[in-house]
């Protein structure tokens, strides 16, 4: 999901840790998925990182033409 880029990071307390929330990027060799997908994270002391298995959020609706680019 974020293969390209990542953007826009927003990091919060939470259950005794950090959680950064961020825009992923992927258009080339997308395993998962394509376009741009909310993403998150979570660590202990803000240094290293453990990325959530699943989005947060998707745009993957390709039916709706203000969703297809994410």
């Amino acid at each position: 999901y974020d293969a390209d880029a990542v953007y826009s990071p927003t990091i919060v307390a939470y259950d005794g840790g950090l959680l950064m929330l961020y825009a992923g990027h992927c258009y080339v060799d997308c395993d998962q998925g394509w376009g741009v997908t909310l993403l998150a994270a979570t660590s202990e002391d803000g240094i290293a990182w453990t990325k959530l298995a699943e989005p947060v959020l998707t745009g993957a609706d390709t039916e709706l033409d203000w969703t297809r680019d994410g």
